[in-house]
């Protein structure tokens, strides 16, 4: 879904969702563009869901601020290796995904914990690979990528789904927590 009040990015994004089509011209192709129309059952879920955005992203903070509590009350070595997300005054934190970064890490070292929780039943995941790290991507890169580096090896996602209880969100933190102490502080 795309939100915009500029006329000139609604016109061109309508374009590139109809395969860059003209839209004077039917069947020819200005842009390269995509297939992003909405089917009619997409379009009814898309805006069921809109009407309970509000409620989702409520029980979405309730969940951070949960997964915050706890990870505060792990012992201060271990704590001072979890980086967990900054609130922003201006700025309201849907929290699609519960996103933690894990200090002194590299790919292997996250893997490992990754792999802890997994047998733990708990189904975390990767931070996202940096696009300019991507062979395809490269062409478009002009810049030193380290600091998405960084970000990408140590992020870990945490389940973050609303039906959480906050049983399972302190099951998940102590489970981190012994993951962190078993691979970074041992």
């Amino acid at each position: 879904m795309l939100v915009t009040s500029n006329k000139k990015f609604y016109d061109k994004a309508k374009i590139l969702r109809a395969h860059g089509m003209n839209p004077k011209k039917r069947y020819w192709h200005d842009l390269v563009g995509f297939n992003y129309r909405m089917t009619n059952l997409q379009a009814a879920v898309g805006l069921a869901q809109m009407e309970k955005a509000n409620i989702i992203i409520k029980k979405k903070i309730q969940i951070a601020n949960y997964y915050n509590f706890e990870i505060d009350k792990l012992n201060k070595e271990i704590k001072e290796k979890i980086i967990v997300p900054q609130a922003n005054k201006n700025i309201v934190n849907s929290y699609w995904l519960y996103n933690v970064r894990i200090k002194d890490i590299d790919y292997n070292l996250r893997d490992k914990i990754l792999n802890f929780l997994e047998i733990k039943g708990i189904n975390g995941r990767t931070f996202f690979y940096p696009l300019s790290e991507m062979k395809i991507y490269k062409k478009y890169s002009n810049s030193n990528s380290e600091i998405s580096n960084k970000i990408s090896k140590s992020g870990l996602c945490l389940p973050s789904s609303t039906n959480l209880k906050k049983s399972e969100i302190k099951y998940i933190v102590k489970n981190l927590s012994k993951a962190i102490n078993q691979f970074i502080l041992n």
